[in-house]
């Protein structure tokens, strides 16, 4: 073998490497960087966030059955959530663009949202991100808040910190939650304040009426509040009053 051939065959061997490297250098700095450590980064996601710049909300890329339920502006960037899909499992993504591309802030399991309100949650001036879940039967909305802070972050809150149809009261400083029903539906509202970005339930009023029309008994209203984890409940009322009762306390 001679020498000429050896040393040809190294730079063509050079030149492969080299080509290689520039390839995985260009792909990494292309690719969207993850905030958040330990989830994994499927292909289905890659193929949605290289199309979230210009699909629609509630756009579907059936090759991988997932969804883009929502996407709103925020500060510079977008925030969207895409919903993968499949027999086994319902898993959200929550992503952010900001100047370094797509991101992903959190992921939430076998929840679907779809729509995010902008709204300050919490008394502290800036608007935090409120997700929010498909409307149930009567018009209920789960909402899961997501506080923003001054450095700019998002923080999912989780371990309870969520509720149906929540709003933020100014002048009582507390933190509102309620349901709402049909003539045979237990039906509650309940306060909260916020202690170290946390949900903590002081008063809650709960209202039941009758099973259904075979029944005549009284309906009931009841008001609680929480010690730790525990429901305290503080009074039971049972009469036909109940109700103008209920729609009385708190707020109306």
């Amino acid at each position: 073998m001679s020498a000429q051939y050896l040393y040809y065959s190294s730079m063509k061997m050079q030149h492969a490497l080299l080509l290689c490297m520039a390839l995985i250098i260009n792909a990494c700095g292309n690719a969207p960087q993850k905030i958040m450590t330990g989830i994994q980064f499927p292909d289905s996601l890659q193929f949605i966030l290289d199309k979230l710049d210009y699909l629609p909300d509630s756009s579907v890329s059936t090759s991988y059955n997932m969804y883009i339920l929502a996407k709103v502006p925020w500060e510079k960037g977008h925030i969207a959530t895409c919903l993968e899909s499949s027999d086994e499992r319902s898993f959200c993504w929550i992503l952010r663009k900001s100047t370094n591309g797509w991101q992903v802030l959190d992921t939430i399991s076998d929840w679907d949202v779809v729509n995010l309100k902008k709204e300050d949650i919490n008394g502290d001036g800036m608007k935090d991100l409120i997700l929010c879940g498909a409307p149930t039967m009567h018009g209920n909305i789960r909402h899961l808040p997501m506080l923003a802070h001054a450095d700019g972050s998002l923080n999912l809150l989780r371990n309870g910190s969520e509720g149906f149809n929540l709003h933020y009261d100014a002048a009582s400083k507390k933190l509102r939650s309620f349901s709402i029903g049909g003539i045979y539906t237990t039906i509650f509202k309940e306060e909260y304040v916020w202690e170290e970005d946390a949900m903590v339930l002081v008063r809650g009023v709960r209202f039941t009426p009758p099973q259904d029309m075979l029944h005549s008994e009284d309906p009931t209203v009841e008001f609680y509040h929480m010690n730790g984890h525990t429901t305290v409940v503080d009074s039971t009322i049972t009469n036909k009053h109940a109700e103008e009762i209920y729609y009385n306390a708190f707020w109306n």
